[in-house]
């Protein structure tokens, strides 16, 4: 089926089940928000946003992928562009971070559209120069800079959460082109220091850091988001309170209609709603995987890994977070979490992980007509 159509229709089905659960979970969570407003705000936002990036997904699966590889060093042009307008911009602090710029009305957050760019010129340098990878000054050192610097732009927003993101989709994609373990091992326990000095460096990370071993040592400041996030998924049992009966995105819980949605679901959806979620975000992810497998261009495999795992990246952190598990950071749930950017981002991925499968498809089409 897939192949007479040449999209991989799988991939089509899961993204817009996951964002019809978002368009419901943003309404959900933002619908109190919003009560005395004519309009509800978020959700009119939320859909907007949808709208362009599913028109982005849909331009980009007919855009020839290879296309790309002959532009890929032009990417540094926006890529750099992004964090000097940032930089210069007049647009104040939110929440103590720098992070958006306003540009002909449109709220443009550079730390979101880097994760694309660098992968889009990640991709080409290791099709370039995969035959150095095992060589660690030529091969891997100039990927420690490249992915360093950008790291360190985001991180003095501050940005600590994209930074890291930044940095593992590098080496990730690095670590598929075929590092030696010696240098991985080596990498990891430097990038595990840097971490650890990131967090120890700051006051605030470091509060944040000690405060989710156990948030209820302070409730009413830095635990108070995992505390109320907690509450939701134990409220929601096995079956959920309901759709639009969540008590806890009733202004109890910050940020439940993007960073904290995945509570939201838990509570009204209960651990089933929790366990159909994390099966589609499993599934979407495999299928990322497969069509980087199956594309013979390296660029094509490069740039479906790339996309996979900072989709990947996003899902894992998001989950941990809502879970308690790591520190609160502001990392969106891709598809689902309210997030004008993120979710641009996002779809324009997939319409080049489609752009890909089509063209692994035709390809498998021609070999069957062949036999005949």
């Amino acid at each position: 089926m897939s192949r007479i159509f040449k999209f991989d229709l799988l991939l089509i089905f899961i993204t817009f089940i996951l964002l019809g659960v978002g368009i419901i979970e943003v309404f959900s969570s933002s619908y109190y928000f919003n009560v005395n407003s004519v309009q509800s705000a978020f959700l009119l936002k939320h859909l907007k946003s949808v709208l362009i990036g599913i028109s982005g997904m849909f331009v980009f699966s007919f855009f020839p992928y290879k296309y790309l590889k002959k532009i890929a060093y032009l990417v540094i042009i926006p890529l750099i562009f992004g964090f000097v307008i940032l930089h210069f911009s007049p647009d104040k602090a939110i929440n103590g971070s720098k992070r958006w710029v306003r540009i002909l009305g449109f709220s443009y957050m550079p730390s979101e559209w880097a994760k694309i760019y660098i992968i889009i010129i990640m991709a080409k340098l290791l099709y370039m120069r995969e035959k150095f990878i095992d060589k660690f000054i030529i091969g891997i050192v100039p990927y420690l800079i490249f992915g360093g610097i950008f790291s360190v732009l985001v991180l003095i927003q501050p940005n600590m959460s994209d930074a890291v993101i930044i940095m593992a989709i590098v080496l990730g994609m690095v670590f598929v082109a075929g590092m030696k373990w010696i240098h991985t091992i080596g990498i990891s326990i430097l990038g595990a220091g840097g971490i650890f000095m990131m967090i120890v460096s700051s006051s605030y990370r470091m509060k944040r850091f000690l405060t989710f071993r156990d948030p209820f040592q302070d409730p009413l400041n830095f635990g108070y988001q995992s505390i109320q996030s907690l509450y939701a998924l134990g409220s929601g049992g096995l079956f959920g309170v309901g759709l639009g009966l969540s008590t806890q995105n009733k202004l109890y819980l910050p940020f439940s209609q993007n960073d904290f949605i995945l509570a939201t679901i838990a509570e009204e959806w209960g651990f089933l709603g929790i366990v159909f979620m994390l099966f589609m975000f499993l599934f979407l992810i495999y299928r990322g995987f497969k069509i980087a497998v199956e594309s013979d261009d390296k660029f094509g495999f490069y740039l479906a890994i790339g996309i996979t795992m900072m989709i990947s990246l996003h899902v894992i952190i998001n989950f941990l977070v809502v879970a308690s598990l790591m520190p609160v950071t502001g990392i969106t749930l891709p598809l689902i979490s309210s997030g004008g950017n993120s979710i641009l981002v996002i779809l324009i991925s997939i319409g080049i992980l489609l752009n890909i499968s089509k063209t692994n498809n035709s390809k498998a089409i021609r070999e069957e007509q062949w036999k005949f």
